[in-house]
């Protein structure tokens, strides 16, 4: 803007001054009433401008350094995309995509080397049981026997001479299963041990009496002339099996109704004058401990 004010006023000065200099008289600034009768011409002459003028816009050279002491590291700008012809605006550039890859997972753990097998039969040179025979076991508990083989890993088995009394798996662990005695066996090639197994006698603690059951409801009772089975179970302490689960049956009425002292069947005998009666059926253990277990039963007409 100041350029082009600079310029303006270099052309009107020398018209001002032509004017003053041709348009004014000796009394005078003559402006309305004196002006000549023949039109005059006026010359206009230039001075071309000083050499500082020019066209040219003015350039201002800035230093755009930046001092890291003062304002740090500049970061380089984003470059500038132009935007294409006719005017549309150029879509921005795709964003930089940073992907990032992992290692696979390493093991560290040293790989796990299988069990080496067992030796042939023939190459064990020593069995034997560490268990002290013979050993007591109780009837329902699992009892764990041990032995010791050379090599150590030697490949053994087992077998009991009576599964009635005791059972023996593949680990040598013994389950009593009734009273008595049972010799227990290890074997690998040909080496053998034996150990003496003693189940000794479960007492009977208790005696229940098991009516039948139709599926619908517990049958405690009897028609005159019919018969009703009972059963019984004996049990010793904590619930293991009596050694002994044989037992005696008795009516405390026979003449209501009577029962098969080893079967424990009943049959109803008499109902009385009013239709029912009640009568007690009494099991009692036979391994001398004399428990019994009683059931009433109603014997109708």
């Amino acid at each position: 803007m100041r350029h082009h004010l600079r310029r303006c006023a270099i052309l009107l000065v020398p018209a001002l001054l032509a004017v003053l200099l041709f348009g004014c008289g000796g009394g005078g600034i003559q402006i309305m009433d004196q002006f000549p009768d023949e039109p005059t011409t006026i010359t206009e002459e230039t001075t071309d401008p000083p050499e500082y003028y020019t066209d040219e816009p003015e350039e201002t050279t800035y230093d755009t350094t930046p001092n890291e002491t003062e304002a740090g590291p500049q970061a380089t700008p984003a470059p500038t995309v132009a935007p294409p012809a006719g005017g549309q605006q150029a879509p921005p550039p795709p964003a930089a995509t940073t992907t990032t890859t992992r290692p696979p997972a390493q093991n560290t753990q040293p790989p796990q080397q299988p069990p080496p097998p067992p030796p042939p039969a023939g190459n064990v040179t020593a069995l034997r049981f560490d268990t002290t025979s013979p050993v007591s076991i109780p009837a329902g508990p699992t009892y764990q026997l041990r032995w010791t083989s050379t090599p150590a890993n030697a490949s053994v088995s087992f077998r009991s001479s009576n599964t009635n009394i005791a059972t023996v798996d593949t680990a040598g662990r013994v389950i009593a299963m009734g009273q008595g005695n049972a010799t227990i066996t290890v074997s690998a090639g040909n080496r053998s041990d034996t150990v003496t197994v003693n189940v000794p006698a479960v007492p009977v603690t208790r005696v229940d009496i098991m009516p039948p059951t139709d599926g619908i409801r517990t049958r405690t009772d009897v028609r005159v002339g019919e018969t009703l089975s009972l059963r019984a179970e004996p049990s010793g302490a904590n619930g293991a099996t009596a050694s002994n689960r044989t037992v005696r049956w008795s009516s405390l009425d026979p003449s209501i109704a009577t029962v098969d002292p080893n079967t424990g069947v009943v049959r109803g005998v008499n109902a009385g004058d009013a239709g029912s009666r009640l009568v007690i059926i009494v099991a009692t253990a036979q391994d001398g401990s004399g428990i019994e277990g009683r059931a009433g039963i109603r014997v109708y007409a």
